[in-house]
């Protein structure tokens, strides 16, 4: 359940945090920016947070479960900061750190969200910005899972569709059943439901039968 006072108070530090890097960066002050974010990066995880961005998205995520479910508001804070490098690293040229970066935040955004979809209000666009920045093609199945279940809890189901699709075709060995039981859940939506997220209970049908085909499954029909 989402604290609405505390995630409103991190999304107004955060606000006035990448403002003053934003002008910072017009200006060019790259030392600087860098600086503001490390500094609000602090204030949201204490000094760790210098050696704690630069471990693997997993590491990262690992230490956004301090209880075993996701710290939702210090969760998005930090993909927040990390989104930001990345568009400074970006600006600089530093390609490899910005898609590093991006990557990172996406992992935390989707997590996050698909946990607690009420924030997909807040934080949507920015997931949207990185998908579209880095392209498909840049995602390995790790992140395409994610993102799969992160459409899915946010009721953009053809879009869960593509990202389950994406991730099969690109991991062979991946289990199935995932599919399965993602098109059986379309199959029991109400179909005014399943058309807002982008898809008819013909193509949810179609769906379902070449998985089937593709993987010799006896799924029971509907």
């Amino acid at each position: 359940m989402i604290r609405r006072d505390l995630l409103m108070h991190s999304i107004e530090i955060l606000a006035a945090a990448i403002a003053r890097v934003m002008s910072l960066k017009e200006q060019r002050w790259w030392v600087e920016a860098q600086q503001e974010l490390d500094r609000t990066g602090e204030m949201f995880l204490g000094p760790d947070y210098l050696v704690w961005k630069d471990l693997s998205e997993n590491d990262l995520l690992r230490l956004m479960r301090p209880e075993g479910s996701v710290d939702h508001r210090r969760c998005t804070a930090v993909a927040e900061l990390l989104r930001t490098e990345g568009e400074l690293l970006g600006e600089q040229g530093h390609g490899d750190r910005e898609r590093l970066r991006y990557l990172q935040a996406l992992t935390l955004y989707a997590e996050a969200i698909a946990a607690e979809p009420e924030l997909d209000a807040f934080y949507g666009r920015a997931v949207n910005r990185i998908v579209d920045h880095l392209g498909s093609l840049s995602l390995v199945p790790q992140h395409l899972e994610r993102l799969f279940r992160y459409y899915e809890a946010t009721g953009r189901y053809a879009r869960a569709e593509d990202m389950l699709f994406a991730r099969l075709e690109s991991d062979p060995a991946a289990d199935p059943e995932d599919g399965f039981l993602f098109f059986d859940r379309l199959m029991n939506m109400p179909e005014e439901e399943l058309r807002a997220g982008g898809l008819s209970p013909e193509e949810v049908r179609e769906a379902l039968d070449e998985l089937r085909v593709r993987y010799g499954s006896e799924a029971p029909k509907q």
